[in-house]
């Protein structure tokens, strides 16, 4: 990865502590933009830094990860995904874990997929 890309990530990268939950959501989506640009294996570093806000306060950010991490389509991000967001304590991230599951279209999701759909 060249300089200007990393200092890109960097920058980008600190939207994702800003208060304002909608500067982290410009955050995960600049993130995301950029991943994409990135063979496969250089996504992780991107994944890495979005896996921390899997435990963000507000809801809508945990969802958005989930969407996030499906679109970049790392395993590390699946693993997130599987392992935080479809136990998350709010159900429409639990709902988005799964949509984010299906999208990555991964064999090993099906036993998280079978557990989430006896979900109350």
């Amino acid at each position: 990865m060249d300089e200007e890309l990393s200092n890109k990530i960097e920058q980008e990268s600190k939207l994702l502590s800003d208060e304002d939950p909608r500067e982290r959501l410009n955050g995960i989506l600049r993130l995301t933009n950029i991943a994409l640009q990135l063979p496969m294996k250089e996504r992780e570093t991107i994944v890495a830094r979005l896996a921390k806000l899997a435990d963000d306060n507000e809801p809508f950010v945990r969802w958005n990860i989930a969407h996030a991490l499906a679109k970049i389509g790392h395993a590390s991000g699946m693993k997130v995904i599987a392992d935080k967001l479809a136990n998350d304590e709010h159900m429409v991230v639990r709902y988005k874990a799964a949509l984010a599951l299906d999208m990555i279209g991964d064999e090993s999701a099906i036993p998280v997929l079978e557990k989430m759909a006896s979900d109350t």
